[in-house]
């Protein structure tokens, strides 16, 4: 199959791409609610080629299947999206002049245009550039859209393997790498942290214990000791940190007995979710030792959730890091595809964020990430995704299932 007929048939499909997006961007999807963008989904993938279901938790599944003699592959993107923040007109899917970007040619502006949406349409087309090649795919080619990936709970990839019965033979996730391969990731673990006072009248505080006193000292500490924190050779250095806190009674004259920080820790697999559990107990003993007034407590973050398809779930915001080797045959065959898009090798890299890939490698499938968008715009108000890489991920994604899957003339 000649790279030459993909260009050709990707760039004549340039506008359809372009209009999938938007409409993907035009329909709100925040972590919960993403029942309107899965329909859209589903009718623009039935549209496109594919047979298209929406499972039990909500999740999207598209499936070109081929003559069952090659490998299965599977291409994922998330289908929620943060909060649109300070964004001005977030879900319009504006064409703008990428200057005041810093990116050359027109991007698409919007919430979820990198993160993720952008790689969810470039999927999408590129299964449909096949069936207008008339390419019959010798292994089967499917592409899902996930739920509750930005509140981090592990419910989409992990349905799609236990509940779906889907074993593919590879993973793409479609995180923006700026179209390059990427082969890992540190995980992450939220903790909250507790400390406990006793409450007064603030006229008269020497009578209480002012738990968000305490509270400062933790955080100092947690200061101190992230540089300290364990290092990985590939994924880089494990880090901590607290940008959210809760105060009760939240009240002005009322000395509080309760103070909560969660604790935000990039993980590696050399400093693992028991382990950062192990290293708060051991700072609380310290501080308790010091102060004897000190009293805390320390717990992963964990809460009741619902899909917006009703399904229930537990909530606990802990996900392993991810890693494939850089000579993985995934690996490889997908530099080779897309350095024949890109005309040059491709660059291969980790992600500087968390994705979802592990849940993917727990379940025995090779996973590496590759998607339009750079990571400097993710959850920013300055979201955006370059045409140009939108249009070189959907021939990649193309030749990646071509090459992957194999195919029959």
């Amino acid at each position: 199959m000649s790279i030459g007929e993909v260009t050709r048939t990707v760039e004549g499909r340039r506008d359809d791409l372009l209009g999938l997006l938007k409409r993907l961007i035009a329909t709100p999807s925040p972590t919960g609610h993403e029942g309107n963008v899965a329909r859209l989904l589903k009718k623009e993938m039935t549209t496109e080629g594919f047979e298209a279901t929406i499972d039990k938790v909500g999740n999207v599944v598209g499936t070109m299947k081929g003559n069952g003699n090659g490998r299965t592959l599977l291409y994922n993107g998330h289908m929620d999206h943060v909060p649109t923040g300070a964004m001005v007109a977030p879900y319009l899917a504006e064409l703008r002049d990428g200057e005041e970007f810093g990116v050359e040619g027109q991007v698409v502006y919007g919430r979820g245009t990198s993160d993720m949406k952008g790689a969810l349409a470039a999927m999408v087309m590129a299964g449909s550039v096949l069936n207008e090649i008339g390419l019959r795919l010798r292994g089967t080619l499917i592409v899902t859209g996930t739920i509750y990936e930005e509140e981090l709970g592990n419910i989409g990839p992990p349905s799609l393997i236990d509940l779906d019965g889907l074993k593919p033979d590879a993973a793409v996730v479609g995180e923006c790498t700026s179209l390059d391969i990427a082969y890992g990731n540190r995980g992450v673990a939220r903790t909250i942290l507790t400390t406990f006072g006793r409450s007064s009248h603030v006229s008269v505080q020497e009578r209480g214990i002012n738990a968000l006193y305490k509270m400062s000292k933790v955080l100092v500490r947690l200061q101190e000791t992230n540089s300290a924190l364990p290092s990985h050779p590939v994924l880089g250095k494990a880090s901590w940190a607290v940008c959210k806190m809760s105060i009760d009674p939240n009240i002005v004259n009322i000395v509080p007995d309760r103070c909560s920080a969660e604790v935000d820790t990039r993980i590696t697999p050399n400093f693992t979710p028991e382990m950062v559990i192990e290293e708060q107990r051991k700072m609380i003993k310290g501080l308790e030792q010091q102060d004897p007034e000190f009293k805390a407590e320390v717990a992963f973050v964990e809460r009741d959730a619902e899909t917006w398809t009703g399904h229930k779930f537990r909530l606990r915001p802990v996900i392993p890091s991810f890693y494939i080797p850089p000579d993985h045959w995934l690996v490889e065959t997908a530099s080779d595809s897309v350095g024949k898009v890109l005309g040059r090798q491709a660059n291969q890299r980790v992600w500087g964020f968390t994705t979802e890939s592990n849940c993917f490698m727990e379940g025995g499938i090779p996973t590496i990430g590759f998607g339009p968008g750079e990571e400097r715009f993710t959850h920013s108000e300055k979201e955006v995704v370059s045409v140009e890489d939108l249009v070189t991920a959907t021939k990649a994604y193309a030749m990646l299932a071509i090459d992957l899957c194999g195919y029959d003339s």
